[in-house]
């Protein structure tokens, strides 16, 4: 598995939950549509279970998304009415080496990377599309300059 062989650093499981906010707190645009707000919740990480082989054997854990329900539950009522949409767990990569994500050619003839922002992923997407954009349909990143990030340093 190309993302084991790379990272060799920490993968934490996240538990996440998304849920359907009530009609109350966001009303939905006409009466017969349904509301179209749903809110991700993301729980602490873990080390306790090993990032399995293929993700179909990633498992959820039951008891900790109750507790990110019961969390979020305790800040206000419409939170608390939310209906719960989905249960999942995840592997969030952390590379040990602490320079920050991989975004680049990977070396494999196609097969370009972009992973490793952590806890930032969303706050970086944005940077990160752009770069990858520009590696595709330019060769080579121009807006920053990410030498530091290459994927070939690890495989």
């Amino acid at each position: 598995m190309l993302i084991q062989r790379c990272m060799p650093g920490l993968m934490a499981r996240f538990m996440l939950v998304v849920r359907r906010l009530p009609a109350v707190l966001f009303p939905p645009p006409s009466p017969d549509a349904d509301s179209l707000i749903r809110m991700l919740y993301i729980g602490e990480g873990d080390t306790d279970v090993p990032l399995p082989k293929t993700s179909n054997l990633v498992v959820c854990d039951d008891d900790r998304c109750q507790d990110i329900i019961d969390y979020i539950s305790s800040i206000s009522t419409p939170l608390r009415q939310g209906e719960v949409l989905i249960k999942q767990a995840c592997y969030l990569p952390h590379l040990s080496a602490g320079d920050g994500p991989l975004i680049g050619e990977t070396g494999i003839k196609g097969l370009w990377m972009a992973t490793g922002n952590t806890c930032w992923g969303i706050q970086n997407s944005c940077a990160t599309a752009k770069l990858m954009s520009e590696f595709i349909f330019e060769g080579q990143a121009k807006s920053a300059r990410i030498e530091t990030l290459n994927p070939r340093r690890f495989l």
